[in-house]
């Protein structure tokens, strides 16, 4: 099932609007749920890297300030 970049993003836009309807197999589900999982892991680890650098680089600032 070949489809252009333009008809797949109309049929999703179909999809949320109720016009079209898309029947998933149980197995394609959990590929869906796996995904959204493996992102949300990646959302937050990413931000928990983030928040450690924040932390090692702004916390001595204030305090070579005082001195």
């Amino acid at each position: 099932m070949t489809m252009t970049i333009t008809s797949s993003i109309r049929h999703i836009f179909n999809v949320i609007q109720g016009n079209e309807s898309v029947t998933l197999s149980n197995e394609e589900k959990l590929a869906v749920l796996q995904h959204i999982f493996l992102f949300a892991q990646i959302l937050i680890y990413t931000g928990i890297v983030i928040f450690q650098i924040f932390k090692i680089l702004w916390v001595p600032y204030p305090f070579m300030f005082i001195r």
